[in-house]
């Protein structure tokens, strides 16, 4: 992909501002995490935040994100799997990184939170214990934000889907 291809250059662009956008959104998070004083019940997804995003970028870019993000958080899952098995602590904490960053922009607030955990866990028993609850709360995590989208779709008609 070469910058002077203006295809390539408007892609870099598109890149930059849905990582600067990312980038944001998991700043938000951390700062709601070092507010937080008592442990509270977490929401499964706050809205809010697709809304957020759609309004900056429009509900289709939002059915892209979180379709590429069940395609990542998939493999991901699949790789902590074999970790575990493998006693490799480091991988296990790699990707339980890059899912509470990508469950944070997502507002999977509960999800994140969890992936958190995970990523702090010592490779002990209950390691096994938190990526089994993590795992249960993701699948329920994209139940919900595939319910989100398709309410998104029925009430915005025919056009919803674009801005």
């Amino acid at each position: 992909m070469s910058v002077r291809d203006p295809a390539a250059a408007g892609t870099v662009v598109a890149l930059t501002r849905r990582y600067t956008l990312c980038a944001h959104l998991v700043k938000r998070q951390e700062m709601k995490e070092n507010l937080q004083i008592e442990p509270m019940p977490q929401p499964l997804v706050d809205p809010g935040e697709l809304t957020m995003i759609a309004e900056m970028e429009g509900w289709g870019f939002v059915a892209e994100l979180v379709g590429l993000f069940e395609a990542q958080a998939q493999q991901r899952v699949a790789e902590i799997a074999i970790a575990l098995g493998n006693g490799d602590l480091v991988t296990v904490h790699s990707h339980a990184h890059a899912l509470k960053s990508s469950t944070g922009c997502l507002g999977a607030v509960r999800a994140s939170v969890l992936a958190r955990q995970l990523e702090v866990a010592p490779l002990d028993g209950a390691l096994a214990d938190h990526f089994a609850c993590f795992h249960a709360c993701l699948t329920d995590t994209q139940r919900a934000l595939a319910m989100l989208l398709q309410q998104q779709r029925v009430s915005a008609g025919p056009e919803g889907m674009s801005r």
